[in-house]
């Protein structure tokens, strides 16, 4: 295996750890299962309401209502708890 190809892997891992540890922080905080389902898809770069509510095949005012609800949790990102509001 080429460096390369064992640093890629390796950081893939690394970013699934810590998807995993934002989700348990998320559910320690009282989210739900739609919630989580919407904080992964815009941990995974997919960010508009109307693509997440295809890919979860809910009405895209479901998935406003979700995001209203899950701006309100916090995050440990870089050792600091960073909100999850639009920036």
């Amino acid at each position: 295996v080429s460096t390369f190809l064992w640093e890629k892997k390796t950081e893939k891992i690394d970013d699934e750890v810590r998807l995993q540890q934002w989700i348990k922080q998320l559910e320690d905080q009282g989210a739900d299962k739609e919630e989580v389902e919407v904080f992964e898809c815009l941990a995974n770069g997919i960010d508009k309401p109307k693509d997440i509510a295809d890919l979860l095949d809910k009405p895209i005012d479901v998935i406003y209502t979700i995001s209203r609800r899950l701006r309100r949790k916090k995050i440990k990102f870089n050792e600091k708890w960073t909100s999850l509001k639009k920036q």
